[in-house]
């Protein structure tokens, strides 16, 4: 398995959102044969993150996502500045609160095991029948096949309005359903780097970076023009939407680009919040 050992675990835990409170076991299947040949209920296996999916009940499946050997120090940091499951968590109730299509956040937890070492896990209703938007536009794909993204651009619209900045916006992170008329409906998922600010982050930094991630990988399939188009719907006048597009040439957003935004935006949010203009 490429390094990673993944045997059938059976933690105790205290759960913290979930309304019933109290203790249950979750359990952590046994690894597939490799990261590369992911089988049910595996969805990813990497060293720092495991998701995987499990039956609840008749009607509900749930979605895992653990975060494990996070280490000493980030478990005694994380008790401060709140643990990284709890910052996801509760961005996914916010847009829950807001009306916009997420993955539900059920319940989170963290905790020491011998296998895991420190790991914080992030329970999910499962979006049923489900594909990442990445999965579906991409180059060489024929364009007949893509649905409407406008209502995504939309939705990202109210995910600002309501004050939220994903910092993760890329179509890996967007699930894809067809409804019965062949219709797609976007659901977000994936905020671990969100952040939230006490007013609207349209036509900010913040919203900048969320839909430059975005757009930057439609931009190869669709064109400029259909991306033009859809910026639109997103509300951003034609001009606006023809400098973003330009921008996008020489971005690259690394992992340390990524960390320093955030750190960035943390700050930026602390004097939104405390500090009268």
């Amino acid at each position: 398995m490429g390094g990673l050992e993944i045997g059938e675990t059976t933690l105790a835990i205290h759960v913290w959102g979930d309304p019933t409170g109290g203790s249950r076991e979750i359990r952590v299947p046994p690894g597939p044969p490799s990261p590369e040949r992911l089988s049910p209920p595996w969805m990813r296996v990497e060293h720092g993150v495991l998701i995987w999916s499990e039956q609840c009940d008749d009607t509900t499946r749930i979605v895992f996502k653990m975060y494990r050997h996070r280490g000493m120090w980030t478990s005694f940091r994380e008790r401060v500045t709140r643990f990284r499951v709890q910052r996801e968590y509760q961005s996914l109730c916010h847009l829950v609160q807001q009306d916009i299509p997420c993955s539900i956040p059920l319940f989170w937890t963290r905790g020491y095991c011998r296998r895991h070492g420190y790991y914080e896990i992030l329970a999910m209703r499962e979006i049923e029948d489900a594909t990442p938007l990445g999965a579906l536009v991409i180059p060489g794909v024929d364009l007949n096949g893509v649905g409407d993204l406008a209502p995504l651009f939309r939705i990202v619209r109210r995910m600002h309005s309501s004050g939220l900045h994903h910092g993760a916006l890329v179509p890996r992170n967007i699930l894809v359903t067809t409804g019965a008329d062949g219709r797609w409906s976007f659901h977000v998922i994936d905020m671990p780097r969100a952040i939230a600010f006490p007013r609207d982050v349209f036509d900010t930094r913040m919203g900048w970076i969320d839909l430059k991630d975005l757009t930057r990988s439609l931009l190869p399939v669709l064109g400029n023009e259909r991306c033009l188009a859809l910026l639109e719907s997103y509300g951003m006048d034609a001009s606006g939407g023809r400098y973003l597009l330009e921008t996008l040439e020489g971005y690259r957003c690394t992992r340390h680009t990524r960390n320093w935004l955030q750190g960035e935006f943390k700050l930026r949010s602390w004097f939104a919040r405390h500090v009268r203009a």
